[in-house]
């Protein structure tokens, strides 16, 4: 099956833009699938992605997480967490999944599914979501939250609480 496992200080180098480093990895030739294991780090030029087990795709050049992650990007310095996500390389793209939390100095973003573009830093809202900030509360079933420009759209069942005032919108 043109396999073989190493260990301690295990780097995979997608030409310069993608590195991959563990404790071990047990790599398949064949279909070209490696399982990193041990202190993750998956660095790209926009985000930093760390868990304990992850799998890559060499040939879709997707990184797979099941068991928790936080995902940081470097350039502005928040932090996107979740229990599962899908990092589309190619796309430069997190689909995060299960109990999402993104964590930014002016708000914070929970919901069951959101996906981060991180060349755009732009983040898809799908699913139940809440977006807190200072001032207000804000709770919709889809948006956008662009954290570049600061600006956000939501849709769907939302409800925005801003000190005493409540707006609904269905």
């Amino acid at each position: 099956n043109n396999s073989f496992v190493a260990y301690e200080n295990v780097k995979i180098n997608e030409n310069d833009s993608l590195h991959i480093y563990g404790d071990s990895i047990h790599y398949f030739g064949n279909n070209e699938k490696a399982y990193i294991y041990g202190n993750v780090l998956v660095k790209s030029n926009r985000i930093n992605l760390r868990t304990n087990s992850l799998i890559y795709d060499q040939n879709l050049k997707i990184a797979y997480y099941n068991y928790g992650a936080t995902v940081e990007d470097i350039e502005k310095g928040y932090e996107i967490k979740s229990q599962k996500g899908v990092f589309n390389t190619q796309l430069q793209n997190v689909f995060f999944k299960k109990n999402v939390h993104l964590i930014h100095e002016d708000y914070d973003i929970m919901s069951d599914s959101l996906i981060y573009h991180t060349n755009t830093q732009k983040s898809d809202i799908i699913g139940n979501a809440e977006i807190q900030t200072e001032k207000s509360s804000i709770f919709c079933n889809k948006g956008w939250f662009d954290s570049k420009n600061n600006k956000a759209s939501f849709k769907k069942n939302v409800i925005i609480k801003k000190f005493q005032t409540k707006f609904v919108k269905e």
